[in-house]
């Protein structure tokens, strides 16, 4: 049996069937503290969630004890209560799918379809259309600013933090009668209130699970916020352009224009996904990498939130520049995780281009032999072209390279500005001790594409031309814990 924790249930996994059970917690905006608010929330959530996955949800079913075991159902003591539900078949989670570059327009724009049927046909009217009113929107986004306010410095810095207070409030003052009018409008519904990637499902019948049941306030809202959302989400984990489709599609297919209040509520919604990241990264039962990752993600989610709140979604071209032996490529990796962005690795790409096993080790010195300068300039061409592709689509690119030549950087620099990306430049620094001992190590490891040697490290370091055109550039000291890094980078890119 496999268990997934999260900030509020634990989820027990069979092969055909997943158990919810609900934490004992109060976080203010959601209370599970005593065993019948839980039972009485179990009901709701079975009621709610059938609306948009009528076969999955299966029933409420109480945990006994009995003869001094725990048991699901069945004679005995009921001590709790628990959701069960039809297991979905994860390679058809949209997250994955998305991770695993597999999801397609025409299906995203099914579940705009699906959605945009389910908003028609949701409850609205009075009860539900005062939590519509700008009393509540501005409540709703003045809770999250109190409750990411005690992280400030620990995730986003004070500068992203107010600039997101700021931008918030001063929309809500300037489109005060738009959110008004979308009221009287009837676009106020009981939706779902947590549409992500990691929610739908593309079975032959798309299936929507876990919509919110705890709170009232956040399941019921403009449809415009519910759908902003999931266009969130797939811009976050690097598709913007699934997130264009999906948009396009549902304002099509439920005849609403959302280009006033989108960019507010994809805002909103990725303060709400970062003020949970950082109340998961604060649960005692995570370990501590689960922990360094949360943070990670909880900056990218705030990240977004700033560059939202102010209309920008340019794709980002990332260099993550530097000597041999500074860690840039496992910077590169982690970034292209966090931010769902293709990595283009210059190691890679010139064994690659010379017809090599990617492990295969060289001993050529630098500008010499399978790094002469003209296998330099195909590399460098290669990963530029590749990047190229990434966003002329619109999606963001990582680059990891040396970049010790100027000329290479201004290619960079030219490709981001054809394209209309912010160029983020980073350069990774490390002490010689610590790059030295880390060629060494990756000489010995057969899965390693780099030929780095203490000689090629000590060339480099004299014939790398400085980064002074360049500075805006964010240096990095790979010493400090990965995690700490990637923020700090992340932040940077916005």
């Amino acid at each position: 049996m496999d268990v997934v924790q999260t900030h509020a249930s634990v989820v027990f996994l069979t092969a055909d069937r997943a158990y919810k059970l609900k934490k004992p917690v109060d976080f203010g905006f959601l209370d599970y503290s005593t065993p019948s608010r839980r039972r009485a929330m179990c009901r709701r959530e079975v009621a709610l969630n059938r609306r948009l996955a009528p076969d999955v949800y299966l029933g409420v079913r109480p945990v006994v004890e009995r003869g001094g075991a725990i048991a699901i159902g069945g004679p005995g003591r009921p001590i709790d209560w628990l959701v069960e539900m039809r297991r979905l078949p994860e390679e058809r989670c949209l997250r994955r799918l998305v991770e695993m570059r597999r999801a397609s327009a025409d299906e995203i724009r099914a579940v705009a379809r699906h959605f945009a049927a389910f908003c028609a046909a949701a409850a609205s009217g009075p009860g539900v259309a005062r939590f519509g009113s700008i009393a509540t929107i501005r409540g709703n986004a003045e809770e999250n600013f109190r409750q990411i306010a005690p992280f400030v410095g620990t995730t986003l810095s004070a500068a992203t933090y107010e600039d997101i207070v700021a931008t918030t409030r001063g929309q809500l003052r300037e489109r005060r009668s738009l959110f008004e009018a979308r009221r009287a409008a009837g676009r106020i519904r009981d939706g779902h209130g947590d549409l992500r990637c990691d929610h739908v499902y593309l079975l032959p019948e798309i299936a929507i699970v876990d919509c919110i049941e705890f709170n009232r306030r956040f399941r019921c809202g403009d449809q415009a916020s519910d759908l902003a959302f999931l266009a969130m989400d797939l811009e976050a984990r690097g598709r913007p352009d699934l997130a264009e489709a999906l948009v396009e599609e549902f304002e099509q297919a439920a005849g609403d224009d959302l280009s006033d209040v989108l960019d507010f509520y994809v805002s909103y919604r990725a303060c709400v996904r970062g003020k949970v990241a950082v109340l998961r990264a604060n649960e005692p039962e995570i370990g501590e990498e689960a922990r360094s990752w949360a943070l990670v993600e909880a900056a990218r989610f705030f990240a977004l939130a700033r560059r939202a709140g102010h209309g920008d979604h340019a794709p980002r071209l990332v260099l993550i520049c530097g000597l041999t032996g500074t860690g840039k490529s496992v910077l590169a990796r982690a970034i292209g995780t966090a931010i769902g962005a293709s990595v283009f690795e210059a190691d890679e790409t010139r064994k690659r281009l010379a017809g090599l096993d990617p492990v295969a080790h060289r001993d050529d010195a630098l500008d010499d032999g399978l790094y002469a300068p003209e296998m330099n300039a195909r590399v460098y061409a290669a990963i530029l072209e590749g990047a190229g592709v990434e966003l002329a689509a619109g999606r963001s690119a990582i680059l990891d390279a040396t970049f010790r030549r100027r000329s290479d950087r201004e290619a960079a620099a030219m490709l981001a500005r054809r394209f209309g990306a912010k160029l983020v430049v980073v350069e990774c620094v490390a002490d010689e001790a610590t790059c030295l001992d880390r060629i060494t190590r990756r000489r010995k490891d057969p899965m390693r594409h780099s030929d780095s040697r203490p000689e090629v490290y000590f060339a480099q370091r004299a014939a790398f031309e400085p980064l002074d055109e360049l500075p805006e550039r964010l240096t990095i000291d790979t010493t400090l814990p990965l995690h700490r890094q990637a923020i700090s980078v992340v932040e940077a890119a916005g």
